[in-house]
């Protein structure tokens, strides 16, 4: 039994290096360029959705008015709001020229539907190139349009954007919720090197108006009561009209604060969105997490019998070596090296959360 155990472990290192040379490689080793104010005269609509976000509104259109960029508006789509925010948009709306306001009532057939308003913002945007924010996720730097937007191309109709937290030194917590945030957006964009995104990021993310229409818009995701942008983008996109961009101006910074409860939350939801994808697809996503699993426990079985000790412990330190190596230089291009020295702690919690998150959602599953 020990035998097997120690050719499994065996195995279980070699697939981790071979997983991150042929997923990782094409990220970590990739030279970043600087934002080039690229096109800048051509006009960008940029479209942002609003639902009771009175209190971020102030900073975040702040934010977005004084972008470094020659010609865009700015669509606010407020979907029936209960607070003050339609009033706020309706004063930004009066100052400012280039920004349009779409005032989204509810109604009996689209009672609150974020896709029928989100419709409705595209259908009033007046230029081609769409770009789609929300107010508590603002953009990193005044450079964020011209970086998203200096992405687009002739093949390359739809950007994808990174997404993190503001960091709060000292606090395990935040690291963990950075950690995951940085895992996403780098599963999603390594994947969409080999073929295709796995999902979209409806705080930073644009596409086409001509596609959005060419697609029927969101007829296919009318029935998803969540992660409809996500789900479009997988719909849309293919091997070579997609880009994505995880430089310090493109990315967006979430205005919350993730304790343990909500980034275990935060787990789950992704579980759930990866339960509505293919057999294949959920294979590529879990598979690394539930091996990693199988490594410590493995390697725990073997250590406390000494069983072919030297070997197990080597192994163990060239996977953890191999690991470091790489999420050095990949902290590095998502902007998150603190997180390098607190990986194999936030790796070890988010490695037992997620399969105890997957397994549980499974027996509910087969029990209903």
């Amino acid at each position: 039994m020990l035998l097997i155990l120690f050719y499994l472990f065996i195995g279980i290192v070699s697939f981790h290096f071979l997983y991150f040379l042929l997923l990782y490689s094409s990220i970590a080793f990739k030279k970043l360029s600087k934002t080039k104010q690229k096109n800048s005269s051509i006009p960008v609509s940029v479209i942002v959705y609003v639902k009771d976000n009175e209190e971020e509104l102030a900073s975040f259109l702040t934010t977005l008015i004084e972008q470094n960029y020659t010609a865009f508006e700015i669509v606010l789509v407020n979907n029936a709001s209960e607070d003050n925010s339609l009033s706020i948009l309706e004063a930004y709306a009066a100052a400012y020229p280039f920004i349009r306001l779409v005032n989204v009532e509810n109604n009996e057939a689209f009672w609150g539907n974020k896709k029928y308003a989100l419709t409705l913002g595209i259908k009033v945007a007046r230029f081609d190139y769409l770009l789609f924010l929300e107010p508590n996720a603002s953009p990193n730097s005044k450079m964020w349009l011209a970086s998203m937007f200096g992405q687009f191309t002739f093949k390359k109709n739809i950007v994808i954007g990174h997404t993190t937290i503001q960091k709060i030194k000292g606090k395990l917590s935040n690291k963990y919720a950075r950690y995951l945030f940085f895992l996403e957006s780098l599963n999603n964009f390594s994947w969409t090197e080999f073929h295709k995104p796995i999902h979209g990021n409806n705080y930073n993310q644009g596409y086409t108006k001509e596609l959005f229409f060419k697609a029927n818009g969101f007829i296919k995701q009318m029935k998803i009561d969540r992660g409809e942008e996500q789900e479009f983008i997988r719909q849309i996109s293919t091997s070579s009209n997609t880009v994505t961009i995880y430089t310090a101006d493109s990315t967006t910074i979430l205005d919350e604060k993730y304790s343990w409860k909500t980034n275990f939350n935060k787990q789950n939801e992704i579980n759930l969105l990866i339960k509505r994808l293919g057999f294949f697809t959920q294979l590529k996503l879990r598979i690394y997490n539930f091996s990693t699993l199988l490594f410590y426990l493995v390697c725990t079985v073997l250590l406390v019998n000494l069983y072919n000790w030297e070997v197990v412990v080597v192994l163990l330190v060239v996977r953890y070596l191999i690991t470091f190596i790489y999420y050095n230089k990949l902290f590095k291009k998502f902007n998150e090296k603190d997180l390098l020295f607190a990986y194999p702690i936030i790796e070890f919690i988010q490695i037992i959360a997620s399969n105890y998150i997957s397994i549980k959602q499974f027996i509910s599953f087969r029990k209903s």
